[in-house]
């Protein structure tokens, strides 16, 4: 069965070497973009968190899979601080359960062709939108 890196890969033509980058990029929160110079670029030890989710969830085979890296996150020390909390400098974890979603379902993923892309969270988010795959206040508290 092929992971959500080798759908995602086949489905964005991409180097397997190249999965964590591009989906760091497409799951950060837009407000966050322009930040990650700052912090000393998406390889920093800022976003190593971010990194571990999505080398995690790349290695899921089913979206069940994805939804346990993506608690394991929420929960992780390295995901605390007002930054990351508060300030949401961090990908999201929404983001990465959009982009997975269609790769893989609960039955084992469909081909990569019926892969989309995720379209930038001010185009898709909808609030009280039940195919949200998590609540707003997923993990806070």
């Amino acid at each position: 069965m092929e992971s959500f890196l080798e759908r995602f890969c086949a489905a964005h033509r991409c180097r397997e070497d190249e999965f964590v980058e591009k989906v760091f990029w497409q799951c950060i929160y837009p407000h966050a973009i322009g930040l990650v110079p700052f912090l000393g670029g998406w390889r920093s030890e800022h976003f190593s968190a971010d990194r571990d989710l999505i080398a995690g969830a790349g290695s899921a085979t089913r979206m069940e899979q994805v939804r346990e890296e993506v608690r394991d996150f929420i929960m992780s020390r390295d995901n605390r601080g007002a930054l990351r909390q508060h300030l949401r400098i961090r990908v999201s974890a929404k983001r990465l359960l959009r982009l997975a979603g269609p790769l893989l379902s609960a039955s084992g993923g469909v081909p990569p062709s019926a892969a989309t892309r995720v379209e930038p969270e001010a185009n898709v988010r909808r609030q009280g939108n039940s195919r949200d795959p998590l609540p707003d206040n997923f993990g806070a508290g």
